[in-house]
């Protein structure tokens, strides 16, 4: 029996490298497999800037940019430190700054800073 029934691939946790591998392997007519994970948690500084471009925006409410990923804290019911690990990592302020930018060329009403812990953020 599945962990995951109805699910023909799982990316459990951060997907910015594993998602790319996947599609290429689809792309490509290749064998892929049904759990895509990773050994090492996501740098954040080095994710590419997204292309909002590319999206209808009219069919968004608001826009998000995640400034961290991590948290050094035990909180018992949180799921932070299981997914995106107990070492915090953020993003370069002008990182911040280009993405928040992207969103308002492209005319998104709203835009948020997603954040694991703001206490921890520089």
């Amino acid at each position: 029996m599945s962990l995951y029934p109805g699910s023909e691939v799982v990316f459990p946790g951060a997907t910015d490298e594993t998602c790319p591998e996947f599609v290429k392997e689809f792309a490509d007519g290749r064998a892929y497999r049904k759990i895509y994970t990773r050994e090492n948690r996501t740098i954040m500084t080095v994710l590419p800037k997204p292309r909002y471009d590319l999206l209808k925006v009219d069919r968004y409410a608001s826009g998000s940019v995640q400034l961290s990923g991590g948290c050094p804290f035990k909180g018992e019911f949180c799921h932070i430190m299981v997914t995106f690990g107990r070492r915090p990592r953020t993003r370069e302020p002008d990182q911040l700054l280009e993405e928040l930018e992207g969103m308002r060329k492209v005319w998104f009403s709203s835009r948020l800073i997603v954040d694991d812990d703001f206490l921890i953020s520089p």
